[in-house]
Protein backbone atom coordinates (compact mmCIF):
# COMPACT_ATOMS: atom_id res chain seq x y z
CA UNK A 1 0.00 0.00 0.00
CA UNK A 2 1.50 3.35 -1.05
CA UNK A 3 -0.66 5.66 1.01
CA UNK A 4 -3.31 5.63 3.71
CA UNK A 5 -5.59 8.67 3.78
CA UNK A 6 -7.48 9.38 7.01
CA UNK A 7 -10.47 11.72 7.03
CA UNK A 8 -12.53 12.50 10.14
CA UNK A 9 -16.05 13.78 9.55
CA UNK A 10 -18.94 15.13 11.55
CA UNK A 11 -22.01 16.48 9.74
CA UNK A 12 -20.09 17.59 6.64
CA UNK A 13 -21.45 15.09 4.12
CA UNK A 14 -21.45 17.39 1.09
CA UNK A 15 -17.93 18.68 1.74
CA UNK A 16 -16.72 15.12 2.35
CA UNK A 17 -18.22 13.88 -0.92
CA UNK A 18 -16.46 16.64 -2.88
CA UNK A 19 -13.22 15.89 -1.03
CA UNK A 20 -13.42 12.15 -1.71
CA UNK A 21 -14.20 12.71 -5.38
CA UNK A 22 -11.07 14.84 -5.68
CA UNK A 23 -8.97 12.34 -3.72
CA UNK A 24 -9.98 9.39 -5.90
CA UNK A 25 -9.32 11.44 -9.05
CA UNK A 26 -5.88 12.53 -7.77
CA UNK A 27 -4.83 9.05 -6.64
CA UNK A 28 -5.55 6.97 -9.74
CA UNK A 29 -1.87 6.06 -10.14
CA UNK A 30 -1.43 5.10 -6.48
CA UNK A 31 -2.33 2.12 -4.37
CA UNK A 32 -4.28 3.91 -1.63
CA UNK A 33 -6.59 3.08 1.21
CA UNK A 34 -9.01 5.72 2.41
CA UNK A 35 -10.36 5.52 5.93
CA UNK A 36 -13.23 7.80 6.89
CA UNK A 37 -14.06 8.03 10.58
CA UNK A 38 -17.52 9.44 11.14
CA UNK A 39 -18.23 10.91 14.56
CA UNK A 40 -21.95 10.10 14.73
CA UNK A 41 -23.12 12.48 12.02
CA UNK A 42 -26.83 13.15 11.77
CA UNK A 43 -26.71 13.99 8.04
CA UNK A 44 -26.65 10.40 6.71
CA UNK A 45 -22.91 10.60 6.01
CA UNK A 46 -22.14 6.93 6.64
CA UNK A 47 -24.80 5.56 4.29
CA UNK A 48 -23.95 8.05 1.57
CA UNK A 49 -20.20 7.44 1.72
CA UNK A 50 -20.59 3.65 1.81
CA UNK A 51 -22.86 3.70 -1.24
CA UNK A 52 -20.93 6.27 -3.31
CA UNK A 53 -17.37 5.23 -2.39
CA UNK A 54 -17.23 1.47 -1.81
CA UNK A 55 -13.39 1.56 -1.82
CA UNK A 56 -13.38 3.82 1.24
CA UNK A 57 -13.41 2.10 4.59
CA UNK A 58 -15.84 3.76 6.98
CA UNK A 59 -15.57 3.61 10.75
CA UNK A 60 -18.92 4.72 12.15
CA UNK A 61 -18.62 5.83 15.75
CA UNK A 62 -21.65 5.56 18.01
CA UNK A 63 -20.75 8.93 19.55
CA UNK A 64 -18.63 11.94 18.73
CA UNK A 65 -15.24 10.98 20.16
CA UNK A 66 -13.53 14.13 18.90
CA UNK A 67 -11.06 14.86 16.15
CA UNK A 68 -7.88 13.51 17.76
CA UNK A 69 -9.43 10.26 19.03
CA UNK A 70 -11.06 9.61 15.66
CA UNK A 71 -7.73 10.12 13.88
CA UNK A 72 -6.10 7.72 16.33
CA UNK A 73 -8.76 5.09 15.59
CA UNK A 74 -7.91 5.22 11.90
CA UNK A 75 -4.15 5.41 12.41
CA UNK A 76 -4.31 2.04 14.16
CA UNK A 77 -5.74 0.53 10.96
CA UNK A 78 -3.46 2.19 8.38
CA UNK A 79 -1.29 -0.05 6.24
CA UNK A 80 0.21 2.49 3.83
CA UNK A 81 3.87 3.37 3.63
CA UNK A 82 2.77 6.99 4.07
CA UNK A 83 -0.20 8.44 5.92
CA UNK A 84 -2.08 11.60 4.98
CA UNK A 85 -4.34 13.16 7.60
CA UNK A 86 -6.88 15.13 5.59
CA UNK A 87 -9.73 17.33 6.74
CA UNK A 88 -13.05 16.69 5.00
CA UNK A 89 -13.26 20.08 3.29
CA UNK A 90 -10.26 20.44 0.93
CA UNK A 91 -10.31 19.69 -2.76
CA UNK A 92 -7.16 17.88 -3.86
CA UNK A 93 -5.92 19.31 -7.13
CA UNK A 94 -3.96 17.72 -9.93
CA UNK A 95 -0.95 15.74 -8.76
CA UNK A 96 -0.64 17.27 -5.28
CA UNK A 97 -0.63 13.94 -3.45
CA UNK A 98 1.81 12.35 -5.89
CA UNK A 99 4.11 15.37 -5.45
CA UNK A 100 4.02 14.94 -1.66
CA UNK A 101 4.95 11.26 -1.98
CA UNK A 102 7.67 12.05 -4.54
CA UNK A 103 9.12 14.62 -2.16
CA UNK A 104 9.20 12.07 0.66
CA UNK A 105 10.78 9.45 -1.60
CA UNK A 106 13.54 11.83 -2.73
CA UNK A 107 14.20 13.23 0.76
CA UNK A 108 14.63 10.23 3.07
CA UNK A 109 15.85 12.51 5.88
CA UNK A 110 12.40 14.16 6.07
CA UNK A 111 9.84 12.60 8.40
CA UNK A 112 6.84 14.88 7.86
CA UNK A 113 5.56 17.03 5.05
CA UNK A 114 2.46 19.17 4.67
CA UNK A 115 0.86 20.50 1.51
CA UNK A 116 0.31 24.13 0.64
CA UNK A 117 -3.31 25.08 1.19
CA UNK A 118 -4.88 27.51 -1.23
CA UNK A 119 -8.15 29.39 -0.89
CA UNK A 120 -10.71 29.02 -3.71
CA UNK A 121 -9.43 32.28 -5.23
CA UNK A 122 -5.91 30.84 -5.49
CA UNK A 123 -4.34 32.74 -2.60
CA UNK A 124 -2.36 30.83 0.00
CA UNK A 125 -4.34 30.17 3.17
CA UNK A 126 -1.99 32.11 5.42
CA UNK A 127 -3.08 30.51 8.68
CA UNK A 128 -1.71 27.22 7.37
CA UNK A 129 1.65 28.59 6.20
CA UNK A 130 3.65 29.67 9.21
CA UNK A 131 7.34 29.94 9.85
CA UNK A 132 8.94 28.70 13.02
CA UNK A 133 7.67 31.34 15.46
CA UNK A 134 10.11 33.57 17.22
CA UNK A 135 9.29 36.10 19.95
CA UNK A 136 9.87 39.03 17.60
CA UNK A 137 7.56 37.51 14.96
CA UNK A 138 4.80 37.16 17.56
CA UNK A 139 5.44 40.72 18.72
CA UNK A 140 5.05 42.10 15.19
CA UNK A 141 1.89 40.05 14.70
CA UNK A 142 0.17 40.97 17.98
CA UNK A 143 1.19 44.64 17.76
CA UNK A 144 -0.66 44.63 14.41
CA UNK A 145 2.43 45.90 12.61
CA UNK A 146 2.76 42.43 11.08
CA UNK A 147 -0.87 42.55 9.98
CA UNK A 148 -0.67 46.03 8.51
CA UNK A 149 2.58 45.20 6.70
CA UNK A 150 1.82 41.54 6.11
CA UNK A 151 3.56 41.47 2.71
CA UNK A 152 6.80 42.66 4.31
CA UNK A 153 9.48 39.98 4.41
CA UNK A 154 10.46 41.24 7.86
CA UNK A 155 7.20 42.16 9.61
CA UNK A 156 5.18 39.42 7.91
CA UNK A 157 7.54 36.51 8.59
CA UNK A 158 5.18 34.66 10.94
CA UNK A 159 2.82 33.81 8.07
CA UNK A 160 5.56 33.45 5.47
CA UNK A 161 4.66 36.64 3.65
Amino acid sequence: MDLSIVIVSWNVKDLLIACLESVFAACKALNVEIIVVDNKSSDNTVTEIESRFPRARVIANDKNVGFAAANNQALMKCTGQYILLLNPDPIVVNDAIIRLITFMETHPDVGLVGPRLDLPNGEIQITCARSFPTPIDWFWYFSFIGQVFRTSTYFGRLYLS
